[in-house]
């Protein structure tokens, strides 16, 4: 029934890594089985070292290590066993943990971000792509079971309608192993709860199907019938009949010359896969050492070149913004805010925030301070500092419209952008520059002299006109981007403004050297 389904097929010969996690896990189950009966230590520690290789694999793996632990305490009632298995799983977990913690500053990277804040990836970004990810397809209702196991158009796959059946493994509640692998086939359905996805219940598939196994055990001829009925069910150019029309499965036409190599492989990737085409164009195209920025995912397995991908990390983050920025108002025509008060002389002022929203983030694009209406120049004197996401900082003291500091979390009081003078300054005006997407936020003005405290101004900040900028937004993006490292950008024609691209690269300084089916190569001038 696993074998044979037809998301099985897929993922197990893309670049995909579900099947080697679900073939961890059972062995990892196995193994634990045969201890139950045989009691030999080293099957606890064959058991912990691929509980540990399924968390190495994945990080929904570390329910394999859970259910380790677990069904060895509640077999032995001691903790030396449960102790053998943690450890082996650790032997092999671990050095990804390490890995991480040094690279990033977060042992899991790139999640739980709130509690390992780093400067590599943004809390507000993983709150939203975890978001997606719990609405992958917008399945509601029924959609929750069709869809991973007959449609397979939204869900990404289809598990094979013979799971359907899967509530007849119920019956196998009478026998002790039915329940442990009934138990099972929950625990490692559990990711697809927060991923609804079919790859993410493949690691339950040979427990829901044992299950079934279990229950029929003792009907003449059932199992041969369900393995024929799924085999045939499964076949691609059957699997049309009743999946949907644009299903993640294997072609209905299996490609039997490209895989005897009649027809060369990169003919064959040419024509059926976009994104191939577009990974050799920036192999052939972009300079050893240049440095690709895409709006969208790259089969970046087919090029040497280096692509930074714009949802990916917090760097490639900043570098979509400055670009989208250029052509979205609310993020270029800035909002500017000033506070002026009677001139007193300071040593430090701190910009708060002080409103609260789940959804709007505080950002600010320039802190500029006045004294007698001539601007203070920046100084390598001055120590900014800033809460949360002090990494970042510098972003609003660089005289640049088009970067800007972002707090990434949602609005809270409390947050700031701080700058320490080094020496007295005789401050009256303090003026923020700002993006007009921040609807809520509500900014205070601290001040402290020479190791004072803090004392707020008393009075709230006013909006005034700002003057027209000089010089071309476009281009200013693209002269930021080239700051960053970036000499090329690749862009597909469904990208966000990719005419706009397409149409004004003169204003936005770029040139376009390659166009290979819907992706478009531009060098920064």
């Amino acid at each position: 029934l696993v074998l044979t389904s037809p998301v099985i097929a897929r993922d197990g010969t893309f670049a995909y890594n579900d099947t080697a996690l679900a073939a961890l896990i059972f062995g990892m189950f196995l193994v634990l089985e045969i201890w139950r009966a045989e009691r030999q230590t080293e099957l606890l520690i064959c058991g912990g070292l691929l509980a540990g290789l399924a968390f190495a694999v994945k990080y929904t793996g570390a329910l394999a290590i859970a259910w380790a632990i677990t069904t060895v305490l509640l077999a032995s009632r001691r903790a030396r066993p449960a102790l053998i298995v943690a450890g082996a799983a650790a032997l092999v977990a671990s050095p990804w943990l390490i890995r991480n913690a040094v690279y990033t500053g977060n042992p899991v990277a790139p999640f739980f971000n709130r509690w390992f804040p780093n400067p590599y990836f943004y809390a507000d970004w993983e709150r939203n792509y975890l978001e997606h990810l719990r609405n992958f397809g917008g399945l509601t209702g029924r959609e929750v079971v069709t869809e991973p196991l007959v449609r397979g158009e939204r869900a990404q796959g289809l598990a094979g309608p013979l799971f359907l059946l899967a509530p007849i493994g119920l019956w196998a509640l009478r026998h002790a192993a039915g329940r442990w692998l009934a138990a099972a086939g929950v625990v490692f359905a559990l990711p697809f709860t927060q991923n609804m996805g079919t790859r993410f219940l493949i690691p339950a598939l040979p427990f829901w199907a044992l299950c079934t196994g279990v229950a029929l055990a003792n009907a003449r001829g059932a199992l041969a019938l369900l393995t024929v009925l799924q085999a045939v069910a499964s076949w691609p150019a059957f699997t049309g009949y009743y999946c949907g029309e644009a299903a993640w499965r294997l072609e209905p036409q299996l490609p039997f010359d490209a895989t005897l190599r009649n027809i060369p492989e990169d003919r064959y990737l040419a024509e059926t896969e976009p994104q191939y085409i577009a990974a050799r164009m920036l192999e052939e195209l972009v300079p050893a050492g240049g440095r690709v920025f895409a709006f969208s995912p790259v089969a970046e397995a087919y090029t040497t070149r280096r692509v930074v991908v714009g949802y990916q990390s917090a760097f490639a983050v900043r570098i979509r913004e400055m670009l989208w920025a250029a052509t979205i108002p609310e993020l270029h025509q800035l909002r500017v805010q000033e506070f002026r008060f009677p001139a007193r002389v300071l040593d430090r002022m701190r910009l708060i925030q002080t409103a609260t929203h789940p959804r709007e983030t505080w950002s600010v694009s320039e802190l500029r301070v006045f004294s007698r209406d001539r601007e203070l120049p920046r100084d390598t004197r001055w120590r900014l500092r800033a809460n949360p996401n002090p990494w970042e900082v510098q972003r609003a003291f660089d005289n640049s419209e088009l970067t800007r500091w972002v707090s990434h979390t949602p609005l809270r009081p409390g947050c700031f952008v701080e700058v320490s003078f080094g020496r007295p300054e005789s401050i009256d005006r303090v003026v923020v520059e700002s993006t007009r997407d921040q609807y809520q936020a509500k900014l205070a003005l601290e001040t402290a002299g020479e190791g004072g405290p803090w004392v707020g101004i008393g009075r709230e900040a006013i909006e005034i006109p700002r003057s027209a900028m000089v010089r071309s937004v476009r281009r200013a993006a693209v002269e930021e981007v080239k700051r960053e490292g970036i000499t090329h950008l690749l862009i597909e024609t469904s990208d966000f403004k990719a005419e706009d691209f397409h149409m004004r690269t003169a204003n936005w300084g770029i040139e376009l050297v390659g166009e290979r089916g819907n992706a478009r190569l531009y060098k920064l001038k």
